[in-house]
């Protein structure tokens, strides 16, 4: 744990961000509390800036932001809370970064009555970019054979970016248009809009169609339930199908 602190201390004056303090803060006091050794402190001693007051981050539906490579203010994650039942939903809002990270309108956690029910592996577990996405193939094509696995032998073996195993596609192209987040009417609600490419596929000529994919999320605060409202529109004259993938990861 104190190396954790360290991080989050560092964290906290580097970026001038009160919730790292609170979460160094956290880790500190559960410690304590539970008469547990916390180590050596003096790295979270050397970076701890004491002007910056430890504040949590808001624990309601928010749409977090960050800033790109380009110093643009962009969307990051929409985050939807129900606390009645214990709910939390974490959808990307921001477009594929490369190494394994999600795709844009992924979500990588849905948690209710103290139950997690879908998640993202770690990233050094490297998930594969598939997971919890959406996608887009010829239309008729058969899903596994759309993998290049149609005796289904292959799919929990499918590896992300640059190392995908021979015909098995793993990235379209993703941009991020708009996102948000509110609690209308006593449930939280989240979207995401996105330019949707298609590349990568063993089928060349379906490559290059563009599509618009919006994701819209509903979460019951009350009783955790959560709604994925899947839209997609073609910008050209293509015959397509098209869905939701959950669990594909490794």
């Amino acid at each position: 744990p104190n190396l954790w602190i360290g991080i989050f201390e560092w964290a906290a004056a580097t970026f001038h961000q009160p919730k790292y303090r609170a979460a160094a803060d956290a880790i500190f006091r559960y410690q304590l509390e539970r008469g547990l050794a916390v180590g050596d402190l003096s790295e979270a001693v050397e970076h701890a800036d004491e002007t910056i007051l430890p504040t949590p981050a808001p624990r309601e539906t928010v749409l977090l932001h960050r800033v790109s490579g380009r110093g643009e203010r962009v969307p990051d994650k929409v985050i939807l809370r129900g606390e009645a039942s214990q709910s939390y939903v974490m959808m990307q809002a921001t477009q594929s970064l490369g190494h394994s990270h999600p795709h844009a309108a992924s979500i990588s956690a849905y948690c209710a009555g103290g139950s997690v029910l879908l998640s993202t592996l770690g990233y050094d577990a490297t998930p594969s970019a598939l997971h919890q996405s959406f996608i887009v193939r010829p239309a008729g094509k058969p899903f596994l054979d759309f993998f290049g696995d149609p005796d289904g032998t292959l799919l929990g073996k499918i590896m992300p970016d640059g190392r995908r195993l021979s015909s098995i596609i793993t990235s379209d192209e993703r941009e991020v248009r708009r996102a948000s987040a509110s609690d209308r009417g006593g449930v939280a609600t989240g979207s995401v809009v996105c330019d949707y490419l298609t590349a990568w596929h063993p089928d060349r000529s379906f490559n290059g169609h563009a599509f618009q994919h919006t994701r819209e999320l509903a979460l019951d605060p009350a009783s955790g339930m959560l709604c994925v409202l899947d839209t997609i529109e073609s910008k050209g004259d293509v015959a397509a199908a098209f869905g939701p993938v959950w669990h594909v990861q490794h």
